[in-house]
């Protein structure tokens, strides 16, 4: 089609009030870089609501045009509207001086405009100097007051649990919270469960420690043990020995065998209220994640291993209720039967050996899937999961054949969420396949109705990440919005009968350079989040 059919049918479009036909016809023929076609798509932009827009179109259009008046006089009403009024009082008069002298309409409709330009910034400056004074004015009241403090009157209680819920969201704004002022200091001294939270670094481990062990009476809720202060010549600190650990729920250690340390300090089998558990050796010899740290039913929703050599029989046998797993390791043991894990929800794994322990795990509820780092392809292990309650695929920097993923993604019906980042030469053809509708059978889509039902795959699928995959273009990402976009009742009647796809709501695209720029306001207007930062700071600065 020649930018001339496009503009045309964006002219239809406009007068028929479809303006965002009328912005993708408009955008279709912007290639000829014609005057008109920059002008209409800044009137398009300006009955959208889209002035940043507008104006640069209308920048565009002055530049290819720079003697027609109509341009100048839509940036005069643009930067009328965004409250510019010296720019908008200049564009009207060079619109007047590019009116033929004969054409007294539009010559008196410029001096109407700008009649309106002076009234408009007369009422801005007036309201400017009213605003001025009263400020002053109620800056010399407020400084005749005394001011009060009124957060000072409300109950010890009341104000321990305002900061409960500051620190539980952030355990750094403690020490912020400490240096506000003396009343606010005593107050934070003398609540424990604001020292709940002990994190420890390189920075006095032992000296913090003792200070928050003792201020929060032993009952430490949440531990979390940097490598920096496993390294401290006096480690393990002294008032660790008086932590309450049958009360701790979250513990997170990095290069430390808290397992041997507990056995040493006859502990074993304390962790009775244990909830969440990452344990990370990466920066020593992989450990054993040993069976004395538990008890007989502990309470561990969230495992985490990193560099951590376990056993998956013992998740069964000790972890009756875990939810979810990640596991980062050059390599994961093979299982030789089958792991029945009926409650998890989430699992994690990155690594070598992904194919050794998938066909031996058996998860019925499994929502949230993440495979990352594979060293081998990952059919084999897309082939041993069933995705019907998927919610959740993440593939990251690992080989998988295009098809198999195709028919993966065909079967989870119920997925939500994708993302395919860092992989070369599979993400492309899979954002095609997901926006071109194929024939589900009545048991892949549980629709009763009939034997075969016509609809898209993933139909639920509303969050999508293809950052870092050099092969994504801009036509298929496109095609995948525009086909999940709202229809008509009758288009809808005739592409999906009994099935109603999910709008995407947001797509994340940084990293790639494939992507045509001008169609990012595009993307940006039919989605309610997208991210597409072509290189960051530190990637482009060879350039500079």
């Amino acid at each position: 089609m020649t930018w001339k059919a496009s503009f045309n049918q964006g002219i239809k479009s406009f007068r028929d009030s479809r303006y965002e036909d009328a912005l993708w016809h408009f955008t279709e023929a912007r290639g000829d870089q014609q005057y008109t076609v920059y002008d209409s798509r800044a009137a398009t932009y300006e009955k959208l609501g889209k002035l940043k827009e507008a104006l640069q179109d209308t920048k565009k259009a002055i530049g290819l045009a720079p003697d027609r008046w109509q341009s100048y006089t839509r940036a005069a009403r643009l930067f009328l509207s965004v409250q510019k009024h010296d720019a908008s009082s200049t564009m009207a008069s060079m619109a007047l001086d590019r009116i033929k002298a004969g054409d007294t309409t539009r010559h008196a409709e410029l001096l109407k405009l700008r009649d309106d330009i002076n009234e408009a910034q007369r009422v801005a400056d007036n309201f400017r100097k009213t605003t001025i004074k009263d400020a002053r004015k109620n800056a010399v009241a407020g400084s005749q007051q005394y001011a009060q403090y009124n957060f000072g009157k409300l109950p010890t209680e009341l104000v321990g649990e305002i900061f409960s819920l500051i620190v539980d969201e952030s355990p750094e704004t403690l020490l912020v919270l400490l240096r506000v002022c003396q009343h606010w200091r005593t107050t934070i001294w003398h609540t424990p469960s604001l020292w709940a939270t002990l994190i420890l670094t390189h920075r006095n481990p032992n000296k913090k420690a003792t200070q928050w062990v003792d201020r929060s009476n032993g009952h430490i809720r949440e531990l979390r043990v940097r490598a920096p202060a496993v390294e401290h010549r006096h480690w393990p600190c002294n008032a660790l020995a008086r932590v309450r650990w049958d009360r701790l729920r979250v513990c997170s250690v990095e290069t430390w065998d808290i397992a041997k340390y507990l056995e040493d300090m006859s502990l074993k089998h304390i962790l009775g209220h244990l909830t969440i558990l990452a344990v990370d050796n990466y920066a020593v010899v992989p450990r054993s994640l040993r069976s004395t740290l538990f008890v007989e039913s502990p309470m561990v929703r969230s495992l985490t291993m990193v560099h951590t050599n376990f056993s998956w029989n013992e998740l069964t046998e000790y972890f009756h209720k875990l939810l979810v797993v990640d596991t980062q390791s050059f390599s994961l043991p093979s299982l030789d039967a089958v792991v029945e894990l009926p409650n998890l929800v989430h699992l994690e794994l990155a690594g070598a050996g992904l194919l050794n322990i998938t066909n031996r795990l058996a998860l019925p509820k499994l929502q949230k899937l993440r495979l990352c780092r594979g060293s081998l392809v990952l059919d084999t292990v897309l082939h041993n999961i069933r995705p019907a309650r998927l919610l959740e695929l993440s593939i990251i920097q690992s080989l998988v054949s295009p098809s198999c993923l195709i028919d993966f993604l065909r079967k989870a019906t119920s997925l939500e969420r994708l993302e395919l980042s860092h992989l070369s030469g599979t993400t492309n053809e899979v954002v095609e396949a997901l926006s071109a509708p194929f024939r589900y059978s009545s048991s892949t889509r549980n629709v009763a109705e009939s034997s075969a039902t016509a609809g898209l795959m993933c139909p639920l699928l509303a969050h999508i990440n293809v950052s870092y995959s050099p092969d994504i273009q801009t036509g298929p990402l496109v095609r995948l919005i525009r086909s999940r976009l709202p229809q008509p009742d009758s288009q809808a009647a005739e592409l999906s009968p009994t099935v109603s796809d999910q709008k995407l709501l947001s797509l994340q695209a940084d990293g790639c350079e494939l992507i045509d720029p001008e169609w990012i306001p595009w993307f940006r207007n039919n989605l309610q989040k997208f991210s597409c930062i072509y290189k960051t700071k530190k990637s482009a600065s060879w350039k500079r």
